[in-house]
C-alpha cells in the first residue's frame, strides 16, 4: 500500500515539473514601462443649484406651499429663455422641525424656526449646456442672471452641505455653480490611446539603450490615480466612477489624464 502511494506521489511531481518547463513565458523577459495621456478641455456644462422649501404646521400646508414656491422658482428662471436650459429636481425630502432642533439643542446650535412645522425641500439643478462656446464674461452673466433670478423667486441658493462634493468643514466654501464635462468618456478614451502610445514610445527608447528586441504586450495594468495638482482638477480616465470627478468649482479646463504601466515581451 504505501509502495503504491510513493509511486503516485512520484508520478504526481514527474507531471507538476513537466508542467512548469512548458508554461509559455516562465522565462520570458519582459520590459515594463508607464504610458501618461494627458488632454485639457473646456467644460461644456454649467450647472447652478438651488434649494425651494416649504413649511406649515400642516403637512399638507407645507406641500402646497412647497408646490407653489418650486412653480414660482422655476417659471422665474424659465422666463430668461437661456438656450437649451434644464431644469432637474434630485428628489424632494420631508423633514421634521422638531426632531431637527432637538438634534440642534444637543450641540448646542439652536436656530429660529417652529419645532411644530413640517418642511417640504429640494434642490434643483438648472443646467445650461454649450459654455463651451462661449467666451467666460458670457458664461458669467448667465450664471447671475440665473441666481439673481431665483433668488428673487424665494429659492436659496447652493444646495446642502452632505451634497456638495466641495464642502470642506475645515474650509468653508459652499459651492453653488459647478462646470463639468457632460461628455467625458470620448475624452477619455483618447487619454487612454495618448497613454498607451507613450507606453510603445518609451519601450522602444528603452530597448534601443538596450539593443534590444520589443515585441507584443503582454499585460496592461490602469494605473490611474485621482488627484489635483496646484489647483486644477484632473479626471482619471479609468476610473469608472467618475460622477463628481468631472465637476469643477471653477471655470478652467479641466484636465482628463490616462496613466497605463505595460509590460512587453523581449526579443532575443
Amino acid at each position: 500500500m504505501r509502495l503504491r502511494s510513493t509511486t503516485w506521489l512520484a508520478l504526481v511531481a514527474l507531471l507538476c515539473l513537466q508542467a512548469s518547463t512548458l508554461l509559455p513565458g516562465a522565462e520570458e523577459k519582459r520590459l515594463t514601462v508607464s504610458g501618461t495621456g494627458r488632454i485639457e478641455v473646456r467644460p461644456d456644462v454649467m450647472e447652478v443649484f438651488a434649494t425651494v422649501t416649504g413649511s406649515g404646521e400642516l403637512t399638507s400646508d407645507a406641500l402646497k406651499k412647497f408646490r407653489a414656491n418650486r412653480r414660482r422658482g422655476v417659471e422665474a428662471v424659465t422666463k430668461l429663455k437661456v438656450d437649451g436650459l434644464e431644469v432637474k429636481g434630485n428628489g424632494v425630502a420631508v423633514i421634521s422641525n422638531a426632531a431637527v432642533q432637538q438634534f440642534q439643542q444637543r450641540f448646542g446650535n439652536m436656530q429660529q424656526g417652529s419645532a411644530t412645522h413640517t418642511t417640504f425641500s429640494e434642490t434643483l439643478t438648472f443646467t445650461v449646456p454649450g459654455i463651451n462656446h462661449l467666451a467666460d464674461d458670457r458664461v458669467q452673466d448667465l450664471a447671475t442672471k440665473i441666481l439673481d433670478a431665483a433668488k428673487d423667486a424665494g429659492l436659496t441658493l447652493g444646495q446642502p452641505n452632505d451634497q456638495n462634493p466641495y464642502f470642506n468643514y475645515n474650509s468653508y466654501r459652499p459651492q453653488i455653480v459647478f462646470f463639468r464635462l457632460a461628455h467625458a468618456e470620448e475624452t477619455r478614451q483618447k487619454a487612454l490611446d495618448l497613454a498607451a502610445s507613450d507606453a510603445r514610445s518609451k519601450a522602444e527608447q528603452m530597448a534601443k539603450r538596450l539593443k534590444l528586441g520589443i515585441g507584443k504586450a503582454v499585460l496592461v495594468r490602469d494605473a490611474s490615480n485621482r488627484q489635483f495638482n496646484a489647483g486644477r482638477q484632473v479626471v482619471v480616465a479609468g476610473n469608472a466612477d467618475a460622477s463628481t470627478a468631472e465637476l469643477s468649482p471653477t471655470l478652467h479646463n479641466i484636465t482628463v489624464e490616462a496613466v497605463l504601466s505595460v509590460e512587453y515581451e523581449i526579443l532575443n
